[in-house]
């Protein structure tokens, strides 16, 4: 049994032309929930103009967050819900060496 502070609640449409649409809604106000820990493991790849960041998690984790502490830079998504045990691939646009961008991507998520 779930308490209204462990739920979200996905609905997904697809259109006739493929297109799908996404819309999630916790049932309880942030300061509410009741999340797991959440442990997120990233893999960082090289590609043109910057980083693919591959994102896994053990557990659910609300609202993950990608930024630089020192640099400015464009992420593909950001403040995304990451289920347990699904990859999400993000790309980060930045001409950071990948120690650079190593040293300076901080995670935060709920």
């Amino acid at each position: 049994v779930y308490k209204r502070q462990q739920v979200l609640v996905e609905a997904v449409f697809t259109d006739d032309q493929g297109q799908r649409y996404v819309n999630q809604k916790f049932l309880a106000a942030y300061g509410n929930l009741k999340l797991p820990e959440a442990n997120i493991t990233k893999t960082i790849n090289a590609v043109e103009d910057g980083y693919n960041i591959t994102l896994t998690s053990d557990a659910f984790a609300a609202h993950v967050q990608l930024y630089l502490t020192h640099s400015h830079a464009r992420f593909s998504d950001n403040f995304l819900h990451l289920f347990p045990n699904k990859e999400i691939t993000i790309f980060c646009r930045t001409n950071l060496s990948l120690e650079k961008f190593e040293n300076q991507l901080m995670i935060m998520h709920l």
